[in-house]
């Protein structure tokens, strides 16, 4: 796989830095919910910019989905981390608690979308792609027990060797 632009890699690293951030502040407690210190409000808006990040990181990404279905499913995942993105800004930071629910199911497609897209590109025979997208959603996934490091260590994969995602040599030698 070809490096990816520079505004590309940029929002990966930002977005993987701020998920790996926001998961590591879960040992320090903050009340998201109900903000009142610094490391609470930092809890909220690095959540918020964090989905941002990631919608902004997979609209410029489009050759991460090598399939016009991974392309969409990746482009719905976009959309849900914006909207996720918006509505826990809305909820947690200016007390809008209607938004819950559009959070709530924002986050989920977000969240569990990169299997989504993962098992897509698994079927195009993307091996090392679609491990890197499961990546992103274990990432996610365990985000409340600081494991969204590896949504960072998925990040920094694609900045700084991103032929470790292109096919597999055995792949190469068939085709």
């Amino acid at each position: 796989m070809s490096p990816l632009p520079v505004h590309a890699r940029v929002l990966w690293l930002a977005a993987g830095g701020t998920w790996a951030a926001r998961s590591l502040m879960v040992f320090a407690h903050p009340a998201y919910t109900a903000p009142v210190t610094t490391l609470d409000w930092l809890a909220v808006w690095s959540f918020s910019l964090a989905f941002v990040f990631t919608a902004l990181a997979v609209v410029t990404s489009p050759t991460l989905t090598p399939t016009s279905g991974s392309r969409l499913a990746a482009l719905i995942i976009a959309a849900a981390s914006l909207v996720a993105g918006i509505a826990n800004a809305l909820e947690d930071g200016f007390g809008v608690s209607a938004m819950f629910t559009v959070f709530a199911v924002s986050a989920l497609i977000a969240l569990y979308g990169p299997f989504v897209v993962a098992a897509i590109v698994a079927r195009a025979a993307r091996g090392r792609l679609a491990a890197w997208w499961a990546a992103i959603g274990l990432g996610f996934l365990t985000f409340p027990a600081g494991g969204s490091v590896i949504v960072f260590a998925a990040s920094l994969v694609l900045v700084l060797r991103p032929s470790a995602l292109g096919p597999s040599p055995t792949a190469t030698a068939t085709a």
